[in-house]
């Protein structure tokens, strides 16, 4: 097995089987490392980024067991499904009409009245949009746009030196979080969800910045993939997919982990997965490949709904669980409810457009894993013998 890219994250050691990555996402003596680090300029305000610190310069997914319980109370399925179950509507309205493939509905904003052209849409902004969608409804407030939350991105998987060619990805990403810090405040100042309402001021403010990040840029990685994987199917299998959505989702999740890997520092000394770490050394726990294991996974390489081999480790584990796990899933719900819609069906993939495939053991695969472009185009409807076969659903 290649090592990922020395580019991404230097560190000390590495897990990738599923059962050394299960071990260390419980294990309380690896803590989430920062990723990336911070440097002065005496343009920013550092103070401002105090309250982000422990959001923004950590691998947002995963969180420290014992820190922000209010905020992963306010977040939890118990509290969070409901909510969410009353914003479905308005979501699968919204979806109904961007997949229409009405006259109007071409993706540069032109119309297509009177045009022998057959419809395009950008499939990246469908799954763009749907997450944003998503928390302006369940927050009631307005997301900045766009967000800044794409350099953000490219600090949690940049190298950890305080100078040198990482600088200006730094400074990017500082002055992202205080953009996204401002926007934060001044929406808590105008009103407060009452899903926050239980948090103090401070926790509102790292809530909403959370939300806004991790909400919306990994769902993100989760919705293309599932949508280009329906994009490339036949109608029956279409019909399957959606039909079993949960365990259409936990494969994806398991097949194309949306994030492929993160960093742990060593609080207490350990062996992990045959390599002794001391404090202050770290551990990259390689997710993407762990989901591949052919010790837990029979077939691993082939998209297999049904299949009950293995917890998924792609929302985290024990302490380290993903508090928007509800979030994300819900998302997915949605989108596979939308394509199973009558509007949806004509949808097809741009003529020769491949299906999607990102090999986590391929040392390029960088830290995030998501289709480049999902050009769709309308056209007939999908026969039960098109599509590719690759695309195994369940039966």
């Amino acid at each position: 097995m290649s090592s990922p890219p020395s580019a991404l994250f230097e560190t000390d050691g590495i897990a990738q089987t599923h059962a050394a990555v299960s071990e260390a996402l419980r294990d309380p003596r690896l803590v989430v490392a920062r990723t990336g680090g911070w440097i002065a300029h005496p343009t920013l305000p550092r103070r401002q980024l105090q309250p982000l610190r422990h959001l923004i310069s950590r691998v947002l997914v995963f969180q420290e067991g014992g820190q922000h319980a209010a905020i992963k109370a306010a977040l939890g399925p118990e509290l969070l499904l409901p909510r969410l179950q009353g914003i479905r509507p308005a979501l699968l309205k919204r979806l109904r009409s961007a997949l229409d493939p009405a006259p109007t509905r071409m993706s540069d904003g032109t119309s297509t009245a009177g045009s022998t052209h057959p419809p395009v849409l950008c499939g990246s902004d469908l799954v763009a949009e749907l997450p944003r969608h998503a928390l302006e409804c369940l927050l009631g407030l307005s997301l900045p746009h766009p967000l800044p939350t794409a350099a953000i991105a490219r600090l949690l998987c940049s190298p950890s030196p305080n100078s040198g060619p990482d600088a200006e990805v730094l400074l990017e990403a500082q002055e992202a979080a205080v953009a996204l810090l401002d926007w934060a405040r001044r929406a808590l100042a105008e009103s407060v969800s009452p899903m926050l309402r239980s948090l103090s001021a401070e926790e509102q403010e790292r809530c909403l910045c959370l939300l806004a990040f991790a909400g919306t840029e990994t769902s993100q990685h989760l919705l293309a993939g599932l949508l280009d994987r329906w994009l490339h199917a036949n109608a029956l299998q279409r019909q399957q997919l959606c039909a079993c959505a949960s365990a259409t989702i936990r494969e994806q999740l398991r097949w194309q982990s949306p994030i492929q890997y993160t960093v742990r520092r060593v609080a207490e000394a350990g062996i992990w997965e045959g390599q002794r770490l001391r404090p202050g050394q770290s551990l990259l726990l390689h997710l993407g490949r762990a989901q591949r294991d052919p010790m837990v996974y029979s077939s691993p390489s082939v998209f297999l709904p049904h299949r009950v081999e293995g917890p998924g480790l792609s929302l985290g584990l024990g302490l380290h669980a993903c508090l928007g796990a509800a979030l994300a899933r819900f998302q997915a719900e949605v989108l596979l409810e939308a394509l199973a819609m009558p509007e949806a069906q004509g949808w097809r993939p741009t003529p020769g457009a491949a299906p999607w495939v990102a090999d986590p053991f391929d040392p390029t695969v960088g830290l995030v894993c998501r289709p480049l472009a999902l050009n769709m185009v309308w056209g007939a409807a999908l026969g039960a013998a098109d599509g590719l076969e690759r695309h195994r659903a369940c039966s």
